[in-house]
């Protein structure tokens, strides 16, 4: 507040000086002449009662004679720094417009100066006589009352903004010193900790983001707790059961039993190594900053390759695969690619019968590279489809006679792919097959 009042105070000053100087001068010299017409046309009139007059209607006056000798009229100047000079050359019939041509100050107002040198000034003759009459408004006797007023304007100015600003203030403040105290209650686990939108400006915009954030991080917690609950799970089952069989194996003297516990150990440690490779397959995805995605990578030869690695459960089966793909090129992780699309046939695969075919599409369009992957499978129903991309989410495994099956395949594929700045999109129908379409925008 201070700093506006001095500004303000300035640029006023500065304005009088470039435009109001020269209005006063000329409506105080206006004024003056009135003053010089009518005592030169007046030879009968007092001089000294006139300009008692005059004075009287709040304008101060100084009088000199042909001898420079000068009598005061009105209140008193500050100042007394009229020059003699200007006085000769006012005897001489010349005018002076002091108010006009007062030195610019930007700490001091002009009009408010209380000089003798800043005034107008005439030739007047009166009797015979000569002299010369400087004149100005006397801003005091103007001011007076209006200066009361002004102090007090100005001390009621300052308490009520004081009371405004700590009003301002505390209503500004008390918002985020319960944000403050919601976010220590969050940083404590406490999810369910109440927000109120309490105001309709940036700080209820903050508030509404608060609130957001709050039901993300505890949607995130949520989901993270699950996590540890499925790991786990996943971890602690094939365990158990090693352990058991283990103990078992201990026990049996029969050769063929002995040899099919052995096989049954190996397929839950095969599983739960499989769950470990996964597990931080989807660590180094969730903590991607090292990752690079600017491998020369050829989609028909990569997946070609996957198809050659997967040809042993295909043979099984008895399935065949029909390939229908262009020659395409596109930048990402190979490694990554490599994998889900690996994931994306493996389960085309497994949740396919016996003696159906897998087709594999590579084709683009003007704006996208296109990877379809259509299988004859047991198919989804709209609710298997719509969690089928969840961490750990089995669906049906009733078709499904691989005990090595943990629910994060798809997961790491949806991650792969958006990380590769592509989508993916599923179509399914129970006894019908399944679709997995993969589109790549084009650079």
């Amino acid at each position: 507040m201070i700093i506006s009042s001095v500004l303000g105070f300035v640029l006023t000053n500065i304005y009088y000086h470039i435009d109001l100087k020269n209005k006063n001068d000329q409506k105080v010299m206006q004024t003056l002449k009135k003053v010089q017409k009518y005592i030169d046309d007046d030879e009968g009139v007092s001089l000294d009662t006139y300009l008692n007059h005059v004075s009287d209607l709040h304008y101060q006056a100084i009088l000199y004679d042909e001898k420079q000798k000068a009598t005061y009229y009105g209140d008193s100047f500050r100042k007394f720094n009229l020059d003699k000079g200007e006085v000769t050359k006012v005897l001489d019939g010349k005018d002076y417009h002091g108010i006009k041509q007062r030195p610019f100050n930007i700490f001091i107002t002009g009009f408010f100066d209380n000089e003798t040198r800043n005034t107008v000034g005439l030739k007047i003759n009166h009797n015979g006589e000569h002299y010369a009459l400087f004149m100005r408004p006397s801003v005091g006797t103007m001011l007076g009352e209006f200066r009361v007023f002004l102090a007090i304007l100005l001390v009621l100015l300052i308490i009520i903004s004081l009371i405004l600003v700590m009003f301002s203030s505390y209503s500004l403040t008390t918002p985020i010193r319960r944000l403050m105290r919601t976010t220590k209650a969050i940083g404590k686990g406490n999810f369910d900790v109440d927000i109120k939108v309490t105001r309709d400006d940036e700080i209820g915009v903050l508030q509404q983001r608060f609130i957001r954030m709050r039901d993300e991080l505890k949607q995130l917690d949520t989901m993270r707790q699950s996590f540890v609950q499925n790991v786990s799970h996943e971890i602690k089952s094939p365990l158990q059961s090693i352990l058991s069989l283990l103990r078992e194996l201990e026990h049996e003297e029969n050769a063929d039993k002995r040899t099919q516990i052995i096989e049954d150990i190996y397929s839950r440690a095969y599983r739960l190594s499989n769950l470990t490779k996964q597990l931080l397959l989807l660590s180094e995805l969730d903590n991607s900053e090292h990752l690079t995605f600017d491998d020369d990578i050829e989609l028909d030869k990569l997946l070609k390759d996957i198809v050659r690695n997967l040809n042993y459960f295909i043979d099984e089966k008895d399935m065949s695969v029909m390939f229908d793909l262009e020659e395409i090129n596109i930048k990402g992780n190979s490694k990554l690619l490599y994998q889900a699309f690996y994931n994306i046939l493996n389960n085309a695969i497994k949740y396919s019968p016996e003696f159906s075919m897998i087709q594999i599409k590579l084709f683009y369009d003007e704006n996208k590279t296109y990877v379809s992957i259509i299988d004859e499978g047991f198919g989804m129903s709209p609710e298997q489809l719509s969690q089928i991309k969840d961490r750990f989410y089995k669906g049906d495994q009733s078709h499904n006679i691989h005990a090595d099956s943990n629910g994060l395949g798809l997961s790491i594929v949806e991650s792969i792919i958006q990380y590769h700045d592509a989508d993916i999109d599923i179509k399914s129908e129970i006894d019908e097959g399944t679709e997995v379409v993969v589109s790549f925008k084009k650079p």
